[in-house]
């Protein structure tokens, strides 16, 4: 199957040597490469931060607003990001790539992920047999698979309270996806369910809004349309419906199980669409509503305008077909 995918850092050289082997494949810088980048131009504590937000920043109106205060507080910065990086921001900024599948990592097919965990086991002054020794090890270390019960219990630094619903679907991953959904369980705690439609569950998160449809088990954030693993929408769906079960959670995420003999799957599947903001205050103007005239007139009067809302919207589609 063809790369769909290539994430790298930033010389122009592999990025051109990709364009001419993969001309069909989508090519991502690296954050972290790009930041460092950024932050090398400037000494001010300040606009390094805004340099940060602009890079990781999820809309384009939030990009724009921090583009327009890094020109504001450094005209050379704003100078320095037109000439030579706003041309080809589809490939930086998570903006204008939040479509793109990049399955979580920041670099392409795990290597330099890999590089980083190499280097604090191998020294210089090391011999060729003594580095493929530890880098043997460590690889044997880390495939060992321990429960989720036992890496809790053992861990140092941080300390999950996982619900017991969670544990089945924490134990069938892999430990990359395991801590990584550990991580979206403690930032579950800023997410609320505002209503429930069917199986659409319209949730809100720091104040941005997002839905995910039980049906297909997808989200429209950009965790999971880049990363494909259970965000925190998806845990929370999964905590409040119970007749769901941890293997049609993992549908789309079946890359990060254990025992998965198929790596590399076939991701091209359409996602969620981000529904604008108008739209959203648009359902939640009407659901107010209809309290409303709950409230004041009864539920009979409330479900015979339902009805007729939903003939006029009947009306319009068999129109258009």
């Amino acid at each position: 199957m063809l790369t769909e995918t290539f994430v790298m850092d930033c010389a122009r050289c592999e990025s051109a040597a990709v364009r001419i082997t993969h001309g069909h494949a989508n090519i991502i810088l690296c954050a972290f490469h790009v930041i460092r980048a950024f932050r090398k131009k400037t000494n001010d504590k300040i606009l390094k931060t805004y340099l940060t937000r602009l890079v990781t920043a999820e809309t384009v109106g939030r990009f724009n607003q921090y583009y327009r205060i890094i020109n504001r507080r450094d005209r050379s910065i704003g100078q320095y990001l037109s000439r030579y990086w706003m041309a080809r921001k589809t490939m930086w900024a998570r903006a204008f790539y939040g479509d793109v599948l990049t399955l979580g990592n920041s670099t392409n097919n795990r290597v330099e992920s890999l590089n980083r965990q190499v280097k604090r086991y191998v020294r210089k002054s090391d011999s060729l047999y003594k580095c493929m020794y530890k880098a043997l090890k460590w690889s044997e270390m880390m495939s060992t698979r321990r429960s989720v019960e036992d890496q809790l219990i053992a861990g140092r630094y941080y300390k999950y309270n996982a619900p017991q619903r969670l544990i089945p679907l924490l134990n069938i991953l892999t430990p990359f996806a395991r801590s990584k959904v550990l991580y979206e369980l403690k930032q579950m705690r800023f997410v609320y369910v505002e209503y429930e439609s069917g199986d659409w569950l319209f949730m809100v998160d720091r104040g941005q809004h997002y839905e995910v449809d039980i049906s297909i088990c997808q989200c429209n954030c950009s965790m999971f349309m880049m990363c494909r693993y259970p965000c925190r929408h998806m845990l929370l769906a999964y905590v409040k419906r119970r007749n769901l079960t941890a293997h049609q959670l993992l549908r789309y995420c079946s890359r990060w199980k254990l025992h998965n003999t198929q790596n590399f799957q076939n991701y091209t599947l359409t996602a969620l669409p981000r529904r604008s903001e108008e739209y959203v205050s648009i359902q939640r103007s009407q659901r107010i509503h209809k309290h409303r005239i709950i409230e004041k007139y009864g539920e009979r009067f409330a479900t015979e305008v339902e009805k007729k809302v939903d003939n006029y919207y009947l009306r319009i589609l068999n129109t258009n077909l």
